[in-house]
């Protein structure tokens, strides 16, 4: 899906969600001078889910890094983009992502995400203000809470939703 701006995908664990958020970032990088951020619930998450992942698939598809480090969460492209890489383990964590603008959002394991309506109401709408095509993607689990804010999204029908299991991929 290349127009949704919103996008939600439930699926069951081991379905392949990590490499999709990858593939995602990956994609929307490809674009020249296009900032990403991902999100997990901490940052040591993020690094070790997807960050070797990301370096692998860039170098695959001869998408140039010019500078990277594991240890600060970014990688930069010869092209202009970025990728950033965040945890969101409590308020102060999301405080400290604001003042910046991004062309996709990816916030990973959305169905245990702390703080939803302030993270993506006060935080990160703004952040995809300035890119006419920016998009925000959640992707994660059946929550095991009823209203969560993942649920509350993907049963919306302003949210492009997607599902699918392990046995799919």
């Amino acid at each position: 899906d290349f127009i949704s701006k919103r996008k939600c995908s439930m699926c069951s664990r081991r379905a392949g969600k990590t490499e999709e958020a990858t593939d995602e970032m990956l994609k929307v990088a490809a674009i020249p001078n296009s900032p990403v951020l991902y999100i997990n619930l901490t940052f040591d998450n993020a690094i070790k889910q997807t960050y070797d992942k990301v370096l692998a698939e860039a170098e695959r598809v001869d998408l140039k890094i010019t500078k990277k480090s594991k240890s600060e969460g970014y990688i930069e492209f010869e092209n202009g983009s970025s990728i950033l890489f965040k945890g969101n383990k409590d308020k102060g964590e999301a405080d400290k992502m604001q003042g910046f603008h991004y062309r996709l959002v990816i916030i990973d394991e959305a169905q245990s995400q702390c703080n939803m309506v302030y993270l993506i109401d006060t935080i990160i709408t703004p952040m995809l203000t300035d890119f006419a095509d920016s998009v925000l993607y959640l992707i994660g689990t059946p929550p095991r809470r009823k209203y969560t804010y993942f649920e509350n999204a993907f049963n919306n029908k302003t949210w492009k939703h997607f599902h699918w299991t392990m046995a799919d991929n």
